[in-house]
């Protein structure tokens, strides 16, 4: 029953997606992937350390079958988002006994905001969200029998998605708390070992082990350090703390916002109504515990780890919990009376599903606004055209291959560099102070925000012949 069902929402959730594959990469980590699958060069940053070897190989394997290479990757994901909403169709029946609940619990996550974008988007982040949960379901329960296969998932995890790891800290240790370390170490960590050298094994032949080594502590050191977005390069806890939560809301719930249709309004208090049932039904589910602990300390990683501050996309591994929670919302309303649940389940999902139709749409369509910037550049002379850039210097390269691309702090370095080399010069709108210096401005894009989350406005400012004309 259980088995029929889950494979039915699967291949539901799988066939959805095909339609929607985005033919060109969402963003810059995306065209990192991309460029991957057509030359792997982890030196060069595509991909950037540790090299997601797992992912990049199932990219490779169906590349034949479609026409790009984010096509390739965007079906990986699509596969992996369909075996998602199968598990999480499955925890939830096991969890409320109740077909309509378990089917609402798989709805709900196939619909939020986080999902829908990233079930066909050609990003690591939805193979590791599955991974991780088929590992975490396979931990649930195990006392005296222990199953080797939890390790192969995190070997297989680390060789997809590192980063999501953390929600398997808390199972790993109760592992260790029930077996012991030596027997733990023999029947988790080995097979975890076994599989994650077998992963890494092409990626550290073909850099070099040194060069590998040095390349990934250098992208790790950076994470941590500079770049990364977490605690340490964005310490404002209040701004973390907010920016979490309006991800939690209005991209992993789809919860209404100011600038989305007034039709989530009463979806949004209907999915929390049942998302706050569902947390009082889980007090009195114990043996759930385990998932609780596991969100909860993915969420704490996400927090103060990762850079919830502009990228959304890190609290997707808290999706498939969020949905068991709405699950059991649904059987406690069930409960009480059938019509009751079934019009709470309505109001809740149906306008999200709509919301989630028009934003596949969007990116399946529309190409994001750093590649409509990379098209306004490559109708500029490349001869004479110096482009500086802020952030998207790596996606630009790969795009505007032909023009002559440098990363630069602020304007004064690009003008700088544009007078000494007696260039004409274009500079993307994040870079500091490019607005009010004498520049005109010659294509603005803007995307929504709830695909691309981060560039989503973008302008090409520009001057002809900088060290004719010297602003202040």
């Amino acid at each position: 029953m259980i088995a029929r069902g889950a494979a039915l929402a699967g291949a539901l959730a799988f066939a959805s997606r095909l339609p929607f594959l985005p033919a060109v990469e969402q963003d810059l980590d995306g065209s990192r992937f991309c460029r991957a699958l057509l030359r792997f060069d982890l030196a060069q940053g595509h991909p950037h350390p540790p090299g997601y070897p797992v992912f990049i190989a199932l990219g490779r394997a169906v590349l034949p079958l479609v026409d790009t290479p984010a096509r390739a990757l965007s079906l990986v994901s699509a596969a992996a988002f369909g075996a998602t909403c199968a598990l999480t169709f499955a925890l939830s029946l096991r969890a409320t006994r109740s077909r309509l609940a378990a089917s609402a619990g798989a709805a709900f996550f196939a619909v939020g905001t986080l999902t829908t974008i990233h079930s066909a988007r050609p990003l690591s982040d939805m193979l590791g969200c599955a991974l991780a949960w088929c590992a975490l379901a396979l931990s649930l329960g195990e006392t005296s029998r222990p199953r080797a296969g939890f390790g192969a998932l995190v070997g297989l995890l680390a060789g997809a998605r590192p980063s999501a790891l953390p929600l398997l800290a808390p199972s790993a240790l109760r592992g260790i708390a029930r077996l012991g370390l030596a027997r733990w170490v023999r029947t988790f960590a080995a097979p975890c070992a076994a599989l994650v050298a077998l992963a890494y094994a092409p990626v550290v032949m073909r850099t070099g082990p040194s060069r590998f080594a040095a390349l990934v502590a250098e992208h790790a050191h950076g994470h941590f350090t500079r770049f990364g977005g977490t605690v340490v390069t964005q310490p404002h806890l209040v701004d973390r703390l907010r920016a979490f939560a309006f991800a939690l809301h209005a991209h992993a719930l789809g919860g209404w916002w100011s600038d989305r249709a007034t039709s989530l309004i009463p979806a949004t208090l209907a999915a929390w109504a049942l998302l706050l049932w569902g947390i009082a039904g889980l007090r009195r589910a114990p043996s759930w515990s385990p998932v609780a602990l596991a969100c909860g300390a993915y969420a704490v990683w996400a927090l103060f780890g990762q850079n919830v501050v502009w990228q959304p996309r890190h609290l997707l591994p808290l999706a498939p919990g969020l949905a068991l929670l709405f699950a059991l919302g649904v059987r406690a309303a069930d409960a009480r009376a059938r019509p009751l649940a079934l019009a709470l389940t309505l109001v809740a999902l149906a306008p999200i599903a709509h919301e989630s139709w028009r934003l596949l749409c969007v990116q399946s369509r529309t190409a994001p606004p750093a590649l409509r910037i990379a098209d306004a550049i490559n109708r500029r002379d490349a001869r004479a055209t110096l482009v500086a850039t802020g952030q998207l210097g790596t996606w630009l390269r790969y795009r505007a291959s032909e023009r002559r691309v440098v990363d630069v702090r602020d304007l004064d370095e690009a003008l700088a560099l544009a007078r000494r080399n007696r260039l004409s010069l274009c500079v993307t709108s994040e870079v500091r102070g490019v607005e009010g210096r004498g520049l005109t401005r010659v294509a603005r894009f803007v995307g929504d925000r709830y695909v691309t989350a981060t560039l989503y406005d973008l302008a090409l400012w520009c001057i002809e012949q900088p060290f004719a004309d010297k602003p202040d």
